[in-house]
C-alpha cells in the first residue's frame, strides 16, 4: 500500500484554478475550472464540436496549450463563481465562434441606439 502524505492529496487544498486551453491549428480556446492541481486536465469539451473545427489532416496534428489565468486558495465558491463567467465573457469563449464554452450562453450585441425612448413634452 502506498502512503500519500496528506498535503499532497488532490481535494484536501481549496486551490482553485481558472486555465485556459488553446487548440492549434484552429485558435479556439475553453476556459476551465479546476478545485485540485492537476496538471494534465484539459477540459471536458464536446468531442463533436472539436471534430467539426478541424480537417482529417489537421486532427493528425495539433497542439494544444494550458495557460493558469487565476488561481486562489482562500477563494469564496461565488467569488470562483464569479471570475470563472467574468472570463468566459471577457475572453468570448462562449462565443462559438471562438470558442467552446457552452455557458453562460453568449448575450445578444446590444442594438446601437438611445438608452431609452422617451415622450416629447406636449
Amino acid at each position: 500500500m502506498i502512503s500519500i502524505p496528506p498535503k499532497e492529496r488532490l481535494g484536501d487544498s481549496r486551490r482553485w484554478q481558472l486555465a485556459r486551453t488553446t487548440a492549434r491549428p484552429s485558435g479556439w480556446h475553453d476556459l476551465i475550472l479546476r478545485l485540485d492541481r492537476s496538471t494534465l486536465f484539459f477540459g471536458s469539451v464536446n468531442p463533436r464540436l472539436v471534430e467539426a473545427d478541424f480537417s482529417p489532416e489537421q486532427r493528425r496534428d495539433f497542439t494544444i496549450r494550458k495557460q493558469i489565468l487565476w488561481e486562489s486558495e482562500t477563494a469564496t465558491d461565488r467569488e470562483v463563481s464569479r471570475v470563472e463567467v467574468e472570463y468566459i465573457r471577457r475572453l468570448r469563449a462562449n462565443d462559438p465562434a471562438v470558442g467552446y464554452n457552452q455557458w453562460p450562453r453568449l448575450r445578444a450585441a446590444p442594438v446601437p441606439g438611445p438608452l431609452a425612448i422617451t415622450a416629447s413634452p406636449t
